[in-house]
């Protein structure tokens, strides 16, 4: 049941929905018909602009989320710069949020459009389609951490090398390094020095991407699952990849894959509701026809979590199950995490039982348990009043 928010809150929330905010005029509730002018503040000034997300990634334990006028900020653990913040500061009080939580320096004029987390490792592919990476960099940069002094980040943070003339299109970090889906299709990924190339799919296009132990798995647009190393299946089970599962004789597209090298762990799901895991089905799929269109695994394995097409959350135990996770509202198959919203983007793969959602409005929630919560908010979701990250203000 959604609790009723204080009369300070209902205050807070009428007042903001008749303003239209500034830089780029995008309104943050309805305006009232009736206006012809700009609401603005008391002092005659436009109001600030909270950010929103539009995706949000996790790695063990640091978050980050790629905001909406394309820039990033992250929060959590920074013992090797994987905040990219130019310090080894963790960020995750309250007085460290919000306006107080810079944004990273990603170079002059340069902003991301897809951002990829795992470990203690922060990546992205900016407007120039270059990728740039940061923390301790996987085999990308340097075999030291890049990113925890100052002078470390902005315009001397130098791109990868994704080869001559060369553009990223997907990107995808694992336990030991970086894969890149680039524009001609082929892949690349740095595990050591020098990078591995993979040639492209034939006969398809990837439309997701992730690393499973040194090597790049693909999902291709036909709902086929390619990568190496060969997948082989039997009886369900997969030994080493995944393919789809045949039903009467027609193959099961796949529609989301997920990976754990820790746990040498490969998920995929089914246009059926299925999720089928290397290391075993995984305990009680989805319902028939649910279509999935994101899979998150813990490293190591525990609950993982799926972004359905609809905009639930679901969470099961994987095939290695944990302690019992009582952090949401059971419903039906697995557990319903309560956004009180669609959400758009989930969050998870490197930390312990660590998710992030990103709503359709542009807030984030965290949840889950480990030994150090601090990254995912420190705080248990029961319903869907429970708090978002506090992403700060877009400046004028």
């Amino acid at each position: 049941m959604r609790r009723a928010p204080p009369p300070a809150a209902l205050a807070a929330s009428s007042l903001l929905l008749a303003l239209v905010a500034g830089c780029g005029g995008r309104a943050l509730g309805p305006r009232d018909a009736a206006a012809d002018v700009t609401p603005i503040g008391i002092d005659g000034a436009l109001p600030p602009e909270r950010y929103r997300a539009i995706d949000v990634v996790a790695g063990r334990y640091h978050m980050c989320a790629l905001l909406d006028d394309h820039h990033v900020k992250c929060w959590g653990l920074n013992s090797v710069g994987q905040l990219g913040l130019g310090d080894t500061k963790d960020r995750f009080m309250p007085g460290d949020m919000g306006d107080n939580l810079p944004t990273v320096d990603l170079g002059t004029g340069r902003t991301a459009k897809a951002l990829s987390a795992y470990r203690y490792t922060t990546c992205a592919i900016l407007d120039d389609d270059s990728v740039k990476c940061w923390g301790l960099s996987g085999g990308a940069n340097a075999a030291q951490p890049v990113g925890g002094a100052p002078g470390q980040m902005g315009d001397a943070l130098a791109p990868v090398d994704l080869g001559e003339g060369r553009h990223a299109r997907l990107i995808a970090l694992g336990y030991t390094g970086l894969c890149v889906v680039r524009d001609d299709e082929a892949i690349r990924c740095w595990t050591d020095v020098p990078p591995r190339d993979f040639p492209a799919p034939s006969g398809a296009r990837a439309t997701q991407l992730v690393v499973y132990r040194q090597d790049p798995i693909l999902l291709l647009d036909d709902g086929s699952i390619v990568g190496a190393p060969t997948p082989v299946q039997d009886g369900g089970v997969v030994s080493g990849g995944l393919t789809p599962p045949q039903l009467g004789g027609v193959t099961v597209a796949a529609t989301a894959i997920a990976a754990v090298a820790l746990e040498n762990t490969i998920c995929a799901a089914f246009a059926d509701g299925e999720i089928i895991c290397n290391t075993g089905h995984a305990d009680g799929s989805f319902p028939p026809n649910v279509q999935i269109s994101a899979l998150r695994l813990p490293d190591p394995g525990g609950w993982f979590c799926a972004l359905l097409r609809d905009g639930r959350v679901g969470c099961e135990t994987g095939p290695q199950s944990s302690a019992p996770w009582g952090v949401a509202i059971a419903g039906g198959s697995g557990v319903s995490v309560v956004l009180g919203q669609p959400a758009v983007a989930i969050a998870g793969g490197g930390g312990w039982d660590n998710f992030c959602a990103a709503g359709a409005n542009g807030e984030v929630k965290c949840w889950g348990q480990s030994p150090n919560n601090r990254a995912a908010g420190g705080s248990i979701p029961t319903a869907d009043g429970w708090p978002s990250v506090d992403l700060g203000t877009r400046p004028h």
